[in-house]
C-alpha cells in the first residue's frame, strides 16, 4: 500500500504532463518543460515541480499568442525584464488587458501549489533515486520532441538575431524558445556601415538653409502626440460617414502643413514614435528597440529638448500615465526634457478608460498656466492621450459597442470600429477647443497634432478594408496615420497638404517655428529635402549609411 501511495504523486505528474502536451500544442515548449522537470523531480516532489513549471510555460505560450493579438508582436524576454522591475508604474497598461477570470486563475493557481507542496512535504516518502528514475523516464516518453528542441537550437544560434527579429514576426510554434534566445538580443548600437559621410554631405551641399526668425519673435510650440490616431476616412467603413471628418487633420484658417504620416510601427510601440519625434531617426537604425526608452534613450546627447532648451525655451512633457511607465521619466530627461508631469502629478486615474482626451487637454492648459511667468520665456510642451488606446470593443466602450460571447466576427468588427469613431470624435471636439484657446491668444504659438500609429483592432486591423491616400499594399496601408501643424503667425500661404515620415517631424517644427535647427536637425531637414519627406524616395545604394555616418559626427549618439 505505502508503494502504491509512494508511486501515485508521479502517476499524477506524468499524467499532468500528457495534458500539457495536448494543449500547448508545441514541440519546443513541451520539451523545455520536461526538461526542467526531470532537473526538479532529483531534488523536489513530483507534482509540485510540474504545477510549478507547466503553468509558468503555459503562460508564456498563451502571452505571446495574446501580445500578438493586441499589437502585432510577439513576447520576448524584455517584456518581463522591463516590465517586472517597474511593476507598480506598468500595473496600469497591465490591467487594460487582463481581467478578473484572469486574476482569479492566478490566484488559484499558486494555492494549488501550495497544497501540493504542503500534502507532498507531509505523506510522499521517497528517496532522490525515485526522481532521478522518474525523470529518465520522463525523458525518455518525450524525447523526440527533446531532440527537436536542441535541433532548433542549434539552427537559430547562427540567425543573427535582433529586437525586431523576435517581434516583428508571428508567433513560431516554438514561442517558448523564441523567448528564451531573445535574452540574447545585443546592446542598442546605432548601426551602419562606416562608408563614410562624402554621399550625403555632397547632396546636402545643395539644400538652402530654412529661414530663421528674428530671436524676439520666438513662438511657444506644443507638441501633441494622438494615442493611436489616425484619420478614420482610410478606413472603407467611413467612405459615406460624414462624422468621421476629424477637425485635427482636416485644413483649415490656422493651418501650415498636414497630411499623411509614415511612422514605423503598427498597433503599439509609441515610444517608437517617441524616438523619431525626440531625435529625428528611425527605431530600425538602433540594433536594440523593442525598448528603447531603455535601450536606447540613456545614450541619446542631442535631442529636440536639448535644442528647445539651448533656444532659451522652457520645456516640459505632459503624461497620461505614471512616470516609471517604460522608463518614461528618466527617457524624456535623457530627450533634454526638463519638467515631467506624470499621472501621479496629475492625479490621473489608473484606468484609461477615465484619462479621456477632456482631461489630458484639460491637465496641459493647467500645466502651460502654471509655467507661463511674466518674463515672456517661450515654451515648449509635450503631451500624450491614452484614451483612444485598445481594446475596442470592450470595457472602455459605450454598451451598445461592447462586444458580446454570440456576436458573429462582423458584428465584432463593426462594433470595435465604431467604439473607435467615437473616441476620435471626443478627442477632436478636445483638440479643437485646446487649440482656439492657444491661437486666439497674444501669444505666438506653433502646435503639431499627430497619430503615434494606428489601433491594433485586437489583432484584426489587417482585416479591416482600406482607402489609401494613394496606391499601396495592405502592410504599407497599416503604417499610416495623420499629422498637421497650426500657427497663429506666419499664415501667409494656403496650408500645405504633403504625405510625411516621422522621423522628420522635429525638423519641420523648427523650420516652421523659425528657429536655429542645430547639426543634428539641419542634416535631418536637409535629408528631409533629399527625400521630399520620404524615407523610402531616398537615393539608393549606401545613401542612408552616408548619412547615419554624418549624424554620429554630430556627436548626438555616445
Amino acid at each position: 500500500m505505502r508503494a502504491r501511495t509512494a508511486l501515485l504523486p508521479y502517476a499524477v505528474s506524468f499524467a499532468l504532463f500528457l495534458v500539457a502536451q495536448r494543449f500547448l500544442q508545441d514541440d519546443v515548449a513541451i520539451a523545455s518543460a520536461a526538461i526542467v522537470v526531470a532537473m526538479l523531480q532529483i531534488i523536489w516532489r513530483p507534482i509540485s515541480a510540474t504545477l510549478l513549471v507547466l503553468p509558468v510555460v503555459a503562460a508564456i505560450s498563451t502571452a505571446n499568442t495574446i501580445k500578438f493579438e493586441y499589437t502585432g508582436e510577439t513576447l520576448i524576454w524584455q517584456d518581463l525584464a522591463y516590465a517586472l522591475p517597474n511593476l507598480g508604474n506598468n500595473l496600469g497598461a497591465l490591467l487594460q488587458y487582463v481581467d478578473l477570470l484572469g486574476l482569479l486563475a492566478l490566484v488559484g493557481w499558486i494555492g494549488v501549489l501550495v497544497l501540493a507542496a504542503c500534502v507532498e512535504r507531509r505523506r510522499l516518502s521517497r528517496t532522490r533515486a525515485d526522481g532521478a528514475i522518474f525523470a529518465a523516464i520522463l525523458l525518455l516518453v518525450f524525447s523526440q520532441s527533446i531532440v527537436a528542441t536542441i535541433d532548433e537550437a542549434a539552427a537559430l544560434t547562427h540567425e543573427d538575431v535582433n529586437a525586431w527579429t523576435f517581434s516583428g514576426h508571428r508567433p513560431s510554434p516554438s514561442a517558448l524558445e523564441r523567448f528564451i534566445r531573445s535574452t540574447r538580443i545585443a546592446s542598442a548600437d546605432f548601426v551602419y556601415a562606416p562608408v563614410g559621410a562624402g554621399e550625403y554631405e555632397t547632396r546636402a551641399a545643395s539644400v538652402s538653409s530654412p529661414e530663421v526668425h528674428d530671436p524676439g519673435r520666438k513662438p511657444d510650440v506644443i507638441v501633441i502626440l494622438q494615442e493611436s490616431q489616425f484619420d478614420p476616412r482610410q478606413l472603407a467603413a467611413c467612405e459615406s460617414r460624414a462624422d468621421c471628418r476629424l477637425d485635427m487633420f482636416e485644413p483649415g484658417a490656422r493651418s501650415r502643413q498636414f497630411g499623411p504620416l509614415r511612422v514605423h510601427v503598427k498597433g503599439g510601440g509609441t515610444w517608437n514614435s517617441e524616438l523619431a519625434l525626440m531625435t529625428g531617426t528611425d527605431h530600425h537604425w538602433f540594433s536594440r528597440t523593442a525598448y528603447a526608452p531603455y535601450t536606447v534613450a540613456p545614450r541619446i546627447r542631442h535631442a529636440l529638448g536639448h535644442q528647445f532648451r539651448a533656444l532659451g525655451y522652457r520645456t516640459a512633457v505632459v503624461y497620461p500615465v505614471q512616470k516609471g511607465m517604460m522608463n518614461a521619466f528618466n527617457a524624456y530627461r535623457a530627450y533634454g526634457m526638463e519638467a515631467f508631469f506624470g499621472a501621479e502629478a496629475l492625479a490621473l486615474s489608473t484606468s484609461w478608460c477615465d484619462v479621456t482626451d477632456d482631461v489630458m487637454y484639460a491637465k496641459l492648459a493647467e500645466v502651460r498656466e502654471r509655467l507661463l511667468g511674466s518674463d515672456e520665456q517661450p515654451l515648449f510642451l509635450l503631451m500624450l492621450t491614452i484614451n483612444n488606446h485598445g481594446p475596442h470593443g470592450k470595457k472602455c466602450a459605450r454598451p451598445e459597442n461592447v462586444i458580446s460571447s454570440g456576436d458573429s466576427p462582423e458584428q465584432q468588427l463593426s462594433k470595435k470600429v465604431e467604439d473607435y469613431i467615437e473616441r476620435s470624435i471626443a478627442s477632436d471636439r478636445a483638440s479643437r477647443a485646446f487649440r482656439e484657446s492657444v491661437l486666439n491668444s497674444k501669444r505666438p504659438s506653433l502646435i503639431l497634432v499627430f497619430g503615434d500609429h494606428q489601433p491594433s483592432f485586437e489583432g484584426v486591423a489587417d482585416r479591416m478594408p482600406r482607402l489609401p491616400h494613394r496606391p499601396m499594399s495592405d502592410e504599407e496601408a497599416l503604417h499610416f496615420a495623420n499629422y498637421q501643424f497650426f500657427s497663429n503667425v506666419g499664415n501667409h500661404s494656403p496650408p500645405v497638404r504633403r504625405e510625411l515620415d516621422v522621423v522628420f517631424l522635429p525638423s519641420t517644427l523648427l523650420e516652421l517655428a523659425g528657429l536655429p535647427l542645430g547639426p543634428v536637425f539641419d542634416a535631418n531637414l536637409r535629408l528631409q529635402k533629399i527625400c521630399d519627406g520620404r524615407l523610402d524616395q531616398c537615393p539608393g545604394g549606401s545613401f542612408l549609411d552616408s548619412y547615419r555616418d554624418h549624424l554620429m559626427t554630430t556627436g548626438f549618439y555616445r
